[in-house]
């Protein structure tokens, strides 16, 4: 498979997952703001350097796994392994020296969706060949990247956030719920273009509903994240009460960009240019965010 992206700043960008770790830290910024208690910015970045470092460690131990042979990002994985084995480890050094003031809480927020993945993608080998693992159980592909993600965008800041000693806000579950069908949705987009490579046995969401019926379920799953937003960006400006008048731009432009997200996953299809789903598609996860702070600005 030829690779698609040219330039070698790009592919570092895109394979290298900084793309991704951009998005992961804006996530986590994102709904410690607006939905929990407060933004932390050592949490923010400890999600960034933690995505690169779990990302990049996922992809080193899967270099050699025949199906993904042929996958550009392994190959560019492959012809500059001394530089991402450094980088996961710099960047896993800084994820600890960053999470070890609240090492219990994070450690308690994200053992149980850290085992969940690394069973999923870590199976165990038998004799002739065979192995048993996760990864044979359908649909759990992308209930478990939902998983990971909404934990660590969700349960991490709201368990070590605090007002007066106390936690977050009772309503941490509520957002773990709207957070996981947004990333779930995405997972599922994903498993989109890869169906011409997944093997059958893996049962992803389009291998057994077919691209269509995966694609509305994950325009469906968008659904409570645009309530939130709805919900938010009238108490915030507190309508409810007759106090305000307008939405709140805050949320409503980030509403914007979920719709054009569900339009983006409606157009998906596993022969899309190169860009739609690596950069589009995971670019959400940053452009949400950056319009909610738009939205705050010109307010």
């Amino acid at each position: 498979m030829a690779d698609a992206i040219k330039s070698p700043a790009l592919r570092a960008l895109v394979y290298g997952h900084l793309w991704l770790a951009l998005g992961a830290f804006a996530q986590v910024w994102w709904v410690g703001e607006r939905f929990l208690v407060k933004a932390d910015l050592r949490l923010a970045m400890l999600a960034g350097f933690a995505t690169i470092a779990a990302y990049g460690s996922m992809r080193l131990v899967r270099m050699t796994d025949p199906a993904v042979q042929g996958s550009p990002m392994v190959q560019w994985f492959r012809a500059n392994t001394p530089l991402m084995v450094g980088a996961a480890l710099v960047c896993a050094a800084l994820a600890t020296w960053l999470a070890w003031p609240s090492r219990s809480t994070v450690l308690h927020a994200l053992w149980k969706p850290g085992l969940l993945a690394a069973l999923y993608l870590l199976p165990v080998p038998l004799k002739r060949g065979r192995s048993i693992g996760l990864r044979n159980v359908p649909f759990l592909k992308a209930f478990v990247i939902a998983t990971v993600w909404a934990s660590v965008t969700t349960v991490l800041p709201g368990l070590t956030s605090s007002i007066d000693g106390e936690q977050a806000q009772d309503g941490l579950w509520w957002m773990f719920a709207v957070q996981f069908c947004f990333f779930l949705a995405l997972a599922i987009t994903f498993d989109v273009r890869d169906m011409p490579y997944d093997p059958p046995g893996l049962r992803t969401v389009p291998q057994v509903l077919g691209v269509r019926g995966a694609k509305f379920l994950a325009v469906l799953l968008l659904l409570p994240m645009c309530f939130l937003l709805i919900l938010m960006s009238w108490v915030d400006l507190g309508l409810s009460r007759g106090e305000g008048s307008g939405m709140d731009l805050a949320y409503a432009l980030p509403l914007l960009g979920v719709i054009v997200l569900g339009i983006a996953i409606v157009l998906a299809e596993s022969d899309r240019p190169w860009w739609y789903f690596p950069v589009l598609l995971d670019g959400a996860l940053l452009f949400i965010p950056l319009l909610s702070w738009v939205g705050s600005a010109v307010q």
